[in-house]
């Protein structure tokens, strides 16, 4: 044994009180660290429950895992107080035997799940027939109400969508009428006006004046007075008005 362990139940023994131990707390502690330094497995306090030795935790296991005539594997050479706990209980032993090599026990593994296998065709019959049995036992008509029940379920959803539909576009319209509209026109109204285009001035034709042919004998007329009146009364000039030519 080792010098701690020596140590350990020579300090008990010094106690000189041989009593039932309770379990404390570092105790617990302590397998909690070893079993997450070990195997990387973390689990509360609740969840240990600590047994008298291995042999009797061998037995809880297999009365909470398997059922009577189960095959339950084992490596041997092994511990022969842990193969008469799996007989005691009525459970089917099989035994893989380990292979011896360089002093050491090696697992054969083609044979280790050569044995599974077949062992497990056996498994899982039985639970083919538990589960034929089951679904016998349940009560006559459970599926049609089952089925009624889903049913009902199903129109449920879809009702409360629609209602919710429903609501979402009455919200929608109360919005539209009372809310973005209305503001849509204050914005509108609020915006300054432009100022509206200045009227095109209309300018005036010229005015051509066309003379007609009257207008045009005016000036001769007049011409051919004052030409005959100074012929006859204007005293003699050396200048004399040959013609007149229109300007």
């Amino acid at each position: 044994a080792l010098p701690e362990i020596k140590q350990s139940i020579h300090d008990y023994a010094d106690y000189g009180v041989y009593v039932y131990a309770y379990v404390e707390e570092d105790l617990i502690k302590s397998i909690q660290n070893w079993e997450k330094n070990q195997h990387q497995y973390d689990f509360s306090k609740e969840a240990l429950i600590l047994v008298e030795g291995v042999v009797p935790g061998i037995g809880l296991a297999i009365q909470a895992l398997t059922k009577e005539n189960d095959a339950v594997l084992i490596n041997t050479p092994v511990y022969p107080p842990f193969a008469r706990t799996f007989k005691l209980n009525n459970r089917k032993l099989i035994e893989n035997k380990l292979m011896e090599k360089n002093w050491e026990f090696l697992i054969d593994f083609e044979v280790f799940e050569k044995e599974i296998v077949e062992n497990s065709e056996e498994i899982v019959e039985k639970v083919e027939e538990a589960v034929v049995n089951d679904i016998a036992a349940v009560p006559e008509g459970f599926f049609d109400k089952l089925m009624y029940g889903l049913n009902v379920s199903i129109i449920g959803i879809i009702t409360v969508f629609a209602v919710l539909a429903l609501i979402m576009g009455v919200l929608y319209l109360f919005r539209l009428y009372f809310y973005d509209l209305p503001n849509k026109k204050k914005a509108e109204e609020s915006q300054p006006k432009a100022a509206p285009a200045p009227a095109a001035v209309k300018t005036a034709a010229p005015v051509t004046a066309v003379a007609s042919e009257e207008d045009e004998l005016v000036p001769v007329v007049i011409a051919a007075a004052v030409a005959a009146y100074m012929e006859t009364n204007a005293p003699k000039s050396k200048y004399r008005i040959r013609s007149f030519k229109r300007i």
